[in-house]
């Protein structure tokens, strides 16, 4: 079971446990909290929780799941809480445009230790070597060189020119479709290949990014951004 069903199930426990509380009289508030990263940002609000604004905030909660946008929600003490921190995925939150919270999800050392059937796909060089940006996760086993450059230096000849490569492009997507096809039970973490030190000529915008979501059609597959 995927991790979007996996989801719906726990909502729609989650929903009839509130029903539950609101039919026993415990009617609590509903609130939006962002833990703060800063002590200077907090957003807080509450509104009467009532079994008519329960189910707008319920059929608010279904529509954004429909659009794909996740967050992390609970019943506690203080009533029905949503949570707009790092859980959030399928959108960026602004505070005071101090704080960003974003849906990318942050792979380390720690997480592909802990999440060995999970495939890292990152950016990579003809040559294979280099820590530069995602390439310092390059001596985990599970990860995966995407070229999206020549050389691993500066020199502009060590960069693509979107014409230049297209057709390598190609090439390496054929080439990670395989292996996606190969191991099903895996699942590839896609990030914004080729989009930080590659991208000199822009070969994100005009190559990588309106073609690589083809691959989506993959369920072991998992874009990053």
């Amino acid at each position: 079971m995927g991790r979007k069903e996996d989801r719906e199930k726990a909502v729609e426990k989650e929903r009839e446990l509130i029903r539950e509380t609101l039919q026993s009289g415990e009617h609590g508030f509903l609130s939006s909290d962002a833990e703060p990263l800063r002590s200077d940002c907090e957003v807080k609000f509450t509104i009467p929780c009532t079994p008519e604004t329960l189910e707008f905030v319920l059929q608010a909660e279904e529509n954004l799941r429909k659009a794909g946008v996740w967050f992390d929600t609970g019943l506690g003490d203080k009533g029905r809480d949503w949570f707009l921190d790092w859980s959030l995925d399928g959108a960026t939150v602004h505070f005071g445009k101090k704080l960003d919270f974003s849906s990318e999800k942050i792979v380390d050392k720690d997480y592909l230790e802990s999440h060995p059937d999970h495939i890292f796909v990152f950016g990579d060089n003809l040559k294979r070597v280099g820590k530069g940006g995602a390439g310092n996760l390059r001596h985990m086993p599970n990860t995966y060189g995407f070229i999206t450059k020549k050389e691993p230096n500066m020199r502009d000849a060590s960069f693509y020119t979107p014409d230049e490569y297209l057709p390598v492009f190609y090439e390496e997507t054929t080439k990670l479709e395989m292996e996606i096809i190969r191991k099903p039970t895996k699942r590839f973490l896609i990030t914004k290949l080729g989009s930080g030190l590659a991208n000199r000529y822009k070969i994100f915008e005009q190559v990588i990014e309106p073609r690589i979501r083809v691959l989506g059609r993959y369920p072991n597959v998992e874009f990053l951004w």
